[in-house]
């Protein structure tokens, strides 16, 4: 009885019903003025866990919305922490860090993001912490330095709040930071002090870079050796106004963004590699391999692979995060050897992504990713092997479309 009543509990804990209200939950809280305090966060918290543990039918999603704005609140309180104390603005502070990213280098300035490590103002330590979006400036006597991916620096800066304009329809600069852990902006002064003090032994900003520049050294500098740069892996640094200019008038942004059509790739890829490996490997020399390891987990353990090593090249935007999360749900019914629903499968990506990051639910990506695919799986999906009107003409489109491109 006890069995039979975990089983149902966990079979709700990962339907799409939870994810709607986690989701309902996390949304909930953009939209409150203000961050309630600590305590009204621990009733939520309690309240959720209880309602999902007591209630029953219907009721019990009641749960998930509490438990899920609780651990938004949670998060946001942390994210907002994080950010720059109003007395620190303006000050002169020597902080030592990471460059992460790739650099974006210009005529007369050099923007980069460093994780902090240690800060200090006047030899006392300062509570500096999070991603510093720092500019570089070249002034007169001077040449700004190489500054290259996952370098360690100590450098002398003044920093400022995340701030950006309330403009309708601008882009929302301030809510940018927050969700990708940006603490405080700033620039660099020119200092004697300011030296590089080595570099991390592993990271793949790294070689992200050597790659980007083999691109450009390649096809030599403009407009085909920037696109395909920021196509290929991400370094959207590479593109001016005048290309993203371009590139919104084709119709061609959704690409830029290293997501589900890239991963894919890589991963069909890797399967496509090792199937034909594993094929000669248990015809030619184990035949007895196939039955021990059937090909099918072994191209799955091939696919995340190949798609984590390409989105880690690639930058580990949110957009990636959220294709690895998706196609790691798709394997995981693979390894498992369980029957793969489409919608099950979207809703457990969705509740993956609000667990490890809440603030996820800020960017429009987020958004238009996962109501495209419910879209898609709505008109798609013929119950009982009968559609309806315009459900069945979608159907019919698609299949003509994909046995066209066969």
């Amino acid at each position: 009885m006890g069995g039979s009543l975990g089983r149902a509990l966990l079979s709700d804990i990962f339907s799409v019903s939870a994810a709607v209200a986690l989701l309902v939950g996390a949304t909930a809280v953009q939209l409150l003025p203000v961050l309630p305090p600590w305590w009204v966060d621990l009733i939520l918290a309690a309240g959720g866990i209880l309602g999902i543990v007591v209630l029953r039918g219907p009721w019990r999603w009641l749960g998930f919305a509490l438990l899920g704005a609780a651990w938004t609140i949670w998060r946001a309180d942390i994210a907002m922490a994080q950010r720059l104390p109003a007395a620190l603005e303006g000050a002169d502070i020597v902080v030592t860090g990471t460059v992460r990213g790739l650099p974006h280098a210009q005529d007369d300035s050099t923007r980069f993001d460093l994780d902090v490590e240690t800060a200090a103002r006047e030899g006392a330590a300062a509570p500096v912490v999070g991603t510093l979006r720092l500019h570089w400036y070249q002034s007169e006597g001077s040449i700004i330095p190489d500054v290259a991916p996952c370098a360690r620096w100590q450098l002398h800066v003044r920093l400022k709040r995340p701030r950006g304009l309330i403009d309708p329809g601008a882009f929302d600069f301030e809510r940018y930071a927050l969700s990708e852990g940006i603490s405080a902006t700033g620039y660099v002064r020119d200092d004697a002090a300011n030296q590089t003090t080595g570099a991390r032994w592993f990271c793949a900003d790294r070689l992200r870079a050597r790659i980007s520049q083999g691109i450009a050294d390649t096809l030599g500098p403009g407009h085909a050796a920037n696109t395909l740069r920021a196509l290929a892996f991400g370094d959207q640094q590479a593109m001016d106004e005048h290309e993203w200019a371009v590139a919104r008038a084709t119709g061609i942004p959704h690409l830029i963004a290293i997501s589900g059509l890239h991963i894919a790739l890589f991963a069909g890829f890797g399967v496509l590699l090792v199937r034909l490996l594993w094929k000669a490997l248990s015809w030619k020399l184990a035949p007895r391999l196939t039955l021990r390891w059937p090909a099918p987990l072994i191209e799955a353990v091939a696919s995340i692979v190949f798609a984590l090593a390409y989105a880690t090249i690639a930058g580990l935007g949110l957009p990636t995060r959220r294709a690895l999360v998706m196609i790691g749900v798709l394997l995981a019914a693979v390894l498992m050897r369980r029957a793969r629903a489409s919608a099950q499968g979207l809703a457990f990506a969705v509740i993956v992504l609000l667990v490890l990051d809440p603030l996820c639910a800020l960017s429009a990506g987020f958004w238009l990713s996962f109501v495209g695919v419910a879209w898609l799986l709505f008109c798609l999906d013929g119950r009982g092997g009968h559609r309806h009107g315009w459900r069945e003409m979608l159907h019919r489109k698609a299949s003509r479309a994909s046995a066209c491109c066969r």
